[in-house]
């Protein structure tokens, strides 16, 4: 009972500390940049170029490139699953709500489906950078 309570433990912290917004201090990874990336949690900034709720796929998507299939793309995608959580945000459709926005996303880069992306669960791991 010990062990597996700790083996929990971990496993939450793990996801968790993925899903936490960049600290001050943290190195920013360009979205151009970030393929250089893959397997790595990082904290990758870009502007929201396209955006859309893919509802077959039950996803919402962000994208940096206004082609979605461009080489430089970062796809931020956001599961169904994990909407509840951005709607107790004030976040009903983030698809529209980071739209045109700069932000900041933080989690773990990947290559999937011939993409680089960056799965997201928490509004927690996505930050607006305003404009100064």
């Amino acid at each position: 009972m010990i062990v597996r309570t700790g083996l929990l433990l971990t496993v939450f912290l793990t996801t968790a500390s993925a899903q936490e917004p960049a600290k001050p201090d943290a190195k920013i990874v360009p979205a151009a940049e970030a393929k250089s990336h893959i397997d790595e949690t990082a904290t990758v900034e870009m502007i929201v170029k396209l955006s859309k709720n893919g509802e077959k796929q039950m996803t919402y998507y962000l994208d940096s490139e206004a082609d979605y299939s461009d080489e430089n793309n970062v796809a931020v995608l956001i599961s169904y699953k994990h909407a509840d959580a951005f709607k107790a945000a004030g976040i009903d459709d983030p698809s529209v709500f980071y739209r045109g926005k700069t932000i900041r996303v933080t989690g773990k880069i990947i290559n999937q489906s011939k993409q680089t992306r960056i799965l997201v669960e928490s509004p927690k791991a996505i930050v607006v950078v305003e404009k100064k």
